[in-house]
């Protein structure tokens, strides 16, 4: 097994083994909060505290702490382990995609370059691997690395044109310098003119890149759009909490009708259950805990989807998007702070 074969093994492992723990993590504390979460009733017969019941109206009626029911060691515990299971599920995968999808964009800058130098040391009289040698001692970046090592493949006697075969394998994240490289292997292989034939590469890539700063011009008042649109939807979400919700005289102890006021969390079935319990052990508080909890994931939820469609909006890729996506999540965890 190669080297490259053994760092596409270890990228599997890393991603696959990322999220099923992730996942592991994520189900215990979902049944860890379920086996935690305290019994809730509306009878204020009892003081805080006095009655091993969870009753959430305790803390605002008799203007004293919280019931301390109403939490518990497994509650908290559930919470850290649902934090740590997203990130532990999302972050490494998301993380490896944007910093590669970065760095193949800076190989992408800097490979015009590296063309224009290879082919007028190539019309200077140098010899093929006098001329790549040349140009590894040039700095070009995060493309340096991989012209050096190319550099050192020819130089022990490997051919040139499976050098570059190997170096557009190593750079194939790029469909723009693995193409090229295509057609420096085929104009070698045929007799060509290498120094034209770059020369062309490298003023066809610089227009490429023009025309796709252009079009990310363009693209970027969609994503102002977006940015407007999700900000728009964060408004309306803290509208519906500050004035609709109260309105309809709902609380936690009843959050489907205003009619029957013994229905609480647990008559409302498991998902809405798992809402409350998820949203109190947060501390999310008391009073309309089911709407601030169901709002908060309707807006993490919105940021992300709206994050990702604007990286493939801005720069084609899903993976320049989780940029945005952690952008408007954070946007919308300060919202619910201050205003929430």
């Amino acid at each position: 097994m190669d080297e490259k074969e053994k760092a596409k093994k270890k990228e599997k492992m890393v991603k696959t083994g990322s999220i099923a723990l992730g996942f592991l993590l994520l189900m215990t504390s979902v049944v860890l909060l379920m086996v935690s979460a305290p019994e809730t009733k509306t009878d204020e017969g009892l003081g805080c505290g006095q009655d091993d019941i969870c009753n959430c109206k305790c803390g605002s009626k008799n203007e004293v702490e919280p019931d301390p029911d109403c939490k518990s060691l497994g509650q908290t515990l559930s919470i850290i382990l649902m934090v740590l299971g997203l990130l532990v599920a999302v972050v490494p995968t998301s993380a490896y995609g944007y910093f590669r999808f970065a760095r193949f964009k800076r190989m992408e800058d800097s490979f015009p370059r590296f063309m224009k130098d290879f082919s007028e040391a190539v019309k200077g009289g140098m010899t093929i691997p006098q001329a790549l040698t040349m140009v590894a001692k040039i700095d070009y970046g995060v493309l340096s690395r991989e012209v050096k090592k190319a550099d050192h493949q020819v130089s022990w006697g490997l051919p040139f044109p499976k050098a570059m075969s190997r170096f557009a394998d190593r750079i194939k994240g790029s469909s723009v310098m693995k193409q090229s490289f295509t057609i420096i292997n085929e104009s070698f292989t045929s007799g060509g003119d290498i120094a034209n034939t770059m020369d062309s590469i490298a003023m066809n890539i610089g227009l490429i890149k023009e025309i796709e700063d252009e079009k990310k011009a363009i693209m970027s008042q969609q994503i102002y759009i977006m940015y407007f649109i999700f900000f728009m939807f964060l408004g309306i979400i803290v509208m519906l909490y500050k004035m609709i919700v109260p309105m309809l005289g709902i609380n936690i102890s009843d959050p489907t009708t205003p009619i029957d006021p013994s229905a609480n969390c647990a008559a409302l079935g498991l998902p809405s259950e798992l809402m409350c319990d998820i949203g109190r052990a947060m501390g999310l508080g008391c009073e309309y805990v089911y709407f601030v909890s169901l709002f908060l994931f309707m807006c993490i939820i919105q940021g992300v989807s709206s994050g990702i469609l604007a990286g493939v909006i801005g720069e084609g890729k899903a993976a320049a998007g989780v940029k945005h996506a952690a952008i408007m999540v954070i946007v919308t965890l300060c919202v619910f702070v201050i205003f929430i």
